[in-house]
């Protein structure tokens, strides 16, 4: 007996088994990029630029699309148009579009890192040591973050890499259990 076999009836459990092998393949997919970027961590900043042009250009769209509900339509359009010019921007020079994703990751570290500081330092309460600690570590990770975009970028990937990765094992086990409950009695 499989872990679903009791919670699924008869309808769901076909439709659950008819897309055991789409499971199985998104998740060998998604274990095989997250060991490309794993092992070659630039491809991974280059998807994650891709992702982030996507982003813009359909935020661009979607701000024109909605501009007739505006009273002042050119607003949205502005908006809108500026979102897709930066999209395509990021296709076009990924390098830069990652710089400056790396210094606003940076500066947020740093920012959140002395408020941690500062709160821990005011407030004293329980565990205030601890907190400022983390505090001055993200401060520095932020720090770092702004001296070294490049090297944030990679972090950035790998970690994506590794996500992929993790979310591709957990795909295939799964596939594995769907596959398992489609060959068990009903």
């Amino acid at each position: 007996m499989t872990p679903f076999s009791m919670h699924l009836d008869a309808e769901q459990r076909e439709q659950l088994s008819s897309s055991a092998t789409l499971i199985l393949v998104s998740g060998i997919v998604s274990m095989a990029l997250g060991i490309i970027i794993i092992v070659w961590p630039k491809s991974g900043a280059f998807a994650f630029a891709v992702l982030i042009a996507i982003a813009l250009v359909l935020t661009g769209i979607t701000e024109i699309a909605l501009s007739k509900t505006w009273q002042q339509r050119w607003v949205p359009v502005a908006f809108g148009s500026l979102a897709i010019a930066a999209g395509l921007a990021t296709v076009v020079w990924p390098e830069v579009t990652l710089k400056v994703l790396a210094v606003l990751i940076g500066i947020s570290f740093l920012l959140r890192g002395i408020v941690r500081v500062v709160g821990a330092l005011m407030t004293k309460q329980a565990y205030w040591g601890l907190v400022a600690i983390v505090g001055a570590i993200e401060a520095l990770l932020g720090i770092a973050a702004i001296a070294w975009p490049k090297a944030t970028i990679l972090v950035l990937a790998v970690l994506l890499g590794i996500n992929l990765l993790i979310s591709g094992i957990a795909q295939v086990a799964f596939a594995q259990q769907v596959k398992k409950l489609s060959a068990s009695p009903a």
